[in-house]
Order: structure tokens, then C-alpha cells, then sequence
């Protein structure tokens, strides 16, 4: 849209008084015979000139500074998105438009028969719509799975059956990301149909870029795109177009305390050693992954069995979320098995690239698409005549980052890597977050909407990216938009829990400011590591004041 001329009963009344007595002056000098003081000309033909005029002084004023980077950095509202855009285009740099969430969807229902879902049908949760993207059929039979659009039905375990299908959010925006598990509703009958549901979380979806954040990323448009420092790694990544909307990166290399992977005789840093944290989004994605788990003993009254997860199964993933059998279904109710053991370790064998990033332990490893792990879970369910060696197919849901294998391939490309070093890809080190505090409102109030509250929180959070510390004043001011002037927020409760890349937990709590440690040696900083909060972990209860004084 065009910059237009502004509202004319919004201007500033002394700019249409200062313009009003210069006309005055003019006419006053050109024809000084002509009755300037009172009248027709004065009260009407002049005022109405001061205020037409004054209103294109504005105008032009705003197109004028709309054209200047600078004033649009110092003020990215003076810019419409098109004139932003003509701007930008100087530099080379365009806008990202958004994307849409995708993910695919469990569908469940009471008999063992062909069942389809159309590509008509729209699926809802939470306010948002979704819709398959193409036709699916559930079948009955391996042999009948000949397209990627069909797929096997499968038995719950509780008499129901299930398949899955893929969904794209309508709308594009980060409001389409939903988590695993979130019930889904159709619009129109399936045939048999129970239920549906979330398998994963669903990624990818991403806001349109708004002029503030374009602003921003301006400067990395302006850079030159190679490793040379920051910016330009910034600008490299983000100039690939599966990389645009990146959320956040954190570039670690000679000079940085938490750079620890320089291996020689002696101990000392020698440079040309580079590892990008990339916060590809705001917060995880889950992935369920299928495994074929071993026997290989006994232990708490079930059977210990152990899995490895590949690199390739979700590269630099954090945890695992839930261990299932793979003939139960998940679901919220679903606790999981119990974990005994996550070992990690990392693999470089089988690289395309011929040049590898210089690793010798797991920790450095961590959360890179080289870690792996080797898991050992407690199932007491297990059939007590099975012999040790015996297998079993396992769900492992796997919590991490998306992206980082595709990442660590484009910057270690031998037309991208410094010449002179390589290059390490990572994930951030996850700080998960948990909140406590009370909203007090009288009694006569209308009822808080807590659900949004607990949404623009976890927002606000996840789209930090690499600060370092989060300040209760960030929150409370989230809070009090949804409130009145007469209902107030307690203080809140930041507990931390941060899973450092040799394994261990690190736990921090704080009610005034809560700040990752600096642990630079065991690669924990602010540089590195980022705030994740899920909305489920905002503990919010009202409180009505009434009840207090009574």
C-alpha cells in the first residue's frame, strides 16, 4: 500500500497555526491592500490552505524519510511494506513472506477397513484450520501401499485402528505450529472415525516479516555472505532460501572461552575451529522415530532393553520425550517407558564431505548431527520367557531442532567452509523453563483468559533467541496486557533446567532475573544457550481479591 496523505483531523493544531500565519505573511506582503486580519480569507480560505498544507508537509516529510535506511532503521513505521521492500532491493534483500505448518496427523477409527480422508476435508485445533494435502487412504494390506499417499492401518490395542495423513495449516504463520497430540476435529464425516490427532509436532511455519524485524535483518543483506565474521555468517545462512527464517545464531570461534575444540600437544587455542548455535525456530519439534530394540537383561521387575539412535534418526536431538511400544498408540495419557540410560557418543563415519569437523568426545558432539546415543529403557511389561538377544519394535519420540544435518552440509561445503578451518553445526543448548505466579481480580471481574496468557509468555520466551537472562519485569509486562487496572500479577517463579552437552542437568531458579550461567568450559553461556517454554508449564492460578479480605 502506498504512503497516503494523512488524516486531516489528526494533525498537530500549532503545525496548522504556524502555516496558517505564514500564508497570512504572503498574502500580507504580495497585496498588502488585502484584508488579512478577520474575515472570509482569514477565518475560512486561509485556515482550510494551513491545513491542506500542513497535511502535505507531513506527506512529504514521510516519503521523504521513508526512503532513507536510516530514518526506517531508527523508525520502521514510516515505511509502508512495499516502499520497504523497494528499499531493501537495493541491498539485495527480500522479504520473507512466511510459511505454513505442516505435519502429519493420526486418524483413528473403530474397524479393520479401507478408509480415505479428502482433500476437502479441514481439520481444526485450536482456532486454526488445516488441510490434508492431497487425498489419503488407510489400507488394510502392505501390498495395497503402491503411493505415498496411502497408508497401513494399524491396530491400537483397545479395538480401535489407526493410519496417518499429512496436513498443511491454511494460514501462514508461526500460530500453525502445534504440538504432538493435539486433538484435531474434521469437518466432515469420515467414515469410522474415533478420533484424530497430532503424531509430531508441526514445524515450519513461520510469520511474515514484519518492517521492524526486516529492518533488522537488513544489515545481513548489506553484508557480504561468507565466514569472515558474524554478520556475514548470518547474512550466508539467511540468504539460502530453506534457511530464511532462522530464528537466531550464535557464532563461536577464536577468542570465545566456549570454543574448546582445539586438540594439539599443546594446550593453548590456535584458531580455525567455528561452531554456529542456530535456533532454527522457537522451540523443538518432536519426532517419533521407529527402533528395533535388543534384550539384554533384567532389572526393577521388567525387561531392560537398549536401542541406538542413529545420527540420521533427528540430527543433534536434545531428549527423548516418550518411549512406547510401537503397537501402542500415543496419546497424553500414554506416560511412557522408563528411561535407565542415555549414552551418548557421535559417529563421522559415512560423510559425504571429505573434510569433518575436528570432534574427539561426545560432548563436543552434542546436539551436532554427528552425536548419537545408545538408550536403555525398562519395559515391565515384557514377556518373562523372552530370552536375552530377543527384539521388539519400540516408538522413541525424540525432542530437537530441525534442520541442523541440512545446515551442517551447506556451511561445510568445500565452496563455503573457511579454507583455513572447519565448521561444527549445533543446536542450542535447551534451558527448559517452568513459571509460577497468581493473577489477583475481584470477584465482579469478567474471567481471565489464562489460555492466551500462557501463549503470549511462552511467545515472548521462545523468541528471544541467544540473550543470556530473562527479567520477570519481560514477563509481568506480557501479563498486564491481558489484565485491568485494577488486577495485578504476583511475582514470578523462574525455575531453569538446562541439559548441558556432557549430559548432566544444571538447575536455576530466580524470581527477579533469571540468567544462564557462565560455564564456558563445559560450552554453557549466554552465547550458547537458549530459553524454551511450553505454555503447559506456565503455572497460572486467579486469585479473587474479594476472598482474600473476607
Amino acid at each position: 500500500m502506498a504512503i497516503e496523505l494523512p488524516d486531516l483531523t489528526t494533525l498537530n493544531s500549532e503545525a496548522v497555526d504556524q502555516a496558517h500565519a505564514y500564508i497570512v505573511q504572503r498574502v500580507s506582503e504580495y497585496s498588502p491592500n488585502v484584508e488579512t486580519r478577520r474575515g472570509v480569507l482569514y477565518d475560512i480560505l486561509f485556515h482550510l490552505e494551513a491545513i491542506l498544507q500542513t497535511g502535505q508537509d507531513q506527506y512529504a516529510d514521510v516519503l521523504r524519510k521513508s526512503g532513507s535506511l536510516l530514518a526506517v532503521s531508527q523508525d520502521p513505521t514510516l515505511a509502508t511494506d512495499e516502499v520497504l521492500d523497494e528499499i531493501a532491493s537495493n541491498f539485495r534483500a527480500t522479504r520473507y513472506p512466511g510459511s505454513n505448518a505442516t505435519g502429519r496427523a493420526v486418524i483413528v477409527i473403530n474397524q479393520f477397513i479401507p478408509s480415505s480422508v479428502s482433500i476437502a476435508t479441514t481439520f481444526s485445533a485450536d482456532g486454526k484450520t488445516f488441510t490434508p494435502t492431497a487425498t489419503f487412504f488407510g489400507r488394510t494390506s502392505q501390498s495395497q501401499i503402491v503411493n505415498s499417499t496411502d497408508s497401513l492401518i494399524k491396530p491400537v490395542g483397545d479395538g480401535t485402528f489407526y493410519y496417518t495423513i499429512q496436513l498443511t495449516a491454511d494460514a501462514v504463520g508461526a500460530d500453525g505450529n502445534i504440538k504432538r497430540n493435539t486433538k484435531l476435529t474434521p469437518s466432515t464425516s469420515i467414515p469410522y472415525f474415533v478420533t484424530a490427532y497430532a503424531e509430531s509436532s508441526f514445524t515450519s511455519g513461520a510469520d511474515y516479516e514484519n518492517n521492524e524485524a526486516f529492518v533488522t535483518r537488513l544489515q545481513e543483506g548489506i553484508s557480504s555472505k561468507n565466514v569472515s565474521n558474524r554478520k556475514t555468517i548470518n547474512a550466508m545462512i539467511r540468504d539460502q532460501a530453506a534457511f530464511k527464517s532462522i530464528l537466531d545464531i550464535s557464532s563461536i570461534g577464536f577468542g570465545d572461552a566456549e570454543q574448546v575444540r582445539y586438540h594439539s600437544l599443546f594446550p593453548i587455542a590456535s584458531g580455525n575451529r567455528l561452531d554456529i548455535y542456530t535456533q532454527v525456530q522457537p522451540v523443538p519439534s518432536t519426532v517419533k522415530v521407529t527402533k528395533t530394540a535388543t534384550l539384554v537383561g533384567r532389572k526393577n521387575g521388567g525387561g531392560l532393553w537398549q536401542v541406538a539412535i542413529l545420527k540420521n534418526d533427528l540430527p543433534g536431538f536434545y531428549d527423548i520425550n516418550k518411549i512406547l511400544k510401537s503397537d501402542v498408540v500415543d496419546s497424553d495419557t500414554q506416560t511412557g517407558l522408563e528411561i535407565d540410560q542415555d549414552a551418548r557418543s557421535f559417529d563421522l563415519s559415512g560423510e559425504s564431505t571429505t573434510f569433518l569437523p575436528d570432534i574427539t568426545n561426545a560432548a563436543e558432539a552434542a546436539y551436532s548431527c554427528f552425536q548419537t546415543s545408545v538408550v536403555r529403557f525398562i519395559d515391565t511389561t515384557t514377556d518373562p520367557q523372552l530370552s536375552v538377544g530377543s527384539t521388539a519394535s519400540y516408538d522413541l519420540f525424540l525432542r530437537g531442532m530441525p534442520q541442523i544435518r541440512a545446515l551442517q552440509d551447506f556451511v561445510a561445503g568445500r565452496d563455503v567452509r573457511p579454507t583455513a578451518g572447519d565448521v561444527l553445526v549445533k543446536a542450542p543448548v535447551p534451558c527448559d523453563l517452568r513459571l509460577s505466579f497468581v493473577i489477583y481480580k475481584k470477584l465482579t471481574d469478567a474471567a481471565i483468559d489464562t489460555d492466551a496468557i500462557k501463549k503470549a509468555l511462552a511467545d515472548k520466551v521462545n523468541n528471544m533467541g541467544f540473550v543470556g537472562r530473562l527479567a520477570a519485569s519481560t514477563l509481568h509486562s506480557v501479563i498486564h496486557e491481558f489484565l485491568n487496572s485494577t488486577q495485578t500479577a504476583s511475582s514470578i517463579e523462574m525455575f531453569g533446567k538446562i541439559r548441558k552437552p556432557d549430559g548432566t542437568l544444571k538447575f536455576i531458579r530466580d524470581f527477579d532475573i533469571l540468567e544462564i550461567p557462565n560455564e564456558p568450559s563445559a560450552m554453557v553461556s549466554p552465547k550458547t544457550a537458549i530459553f524454551i517454554l511450553d505454555s503447559a508449564d506456565v503455572g497460572l492460578s486467579v486469585q479473587n481479591v474479594d476472598d482474600l479480605t473476607s
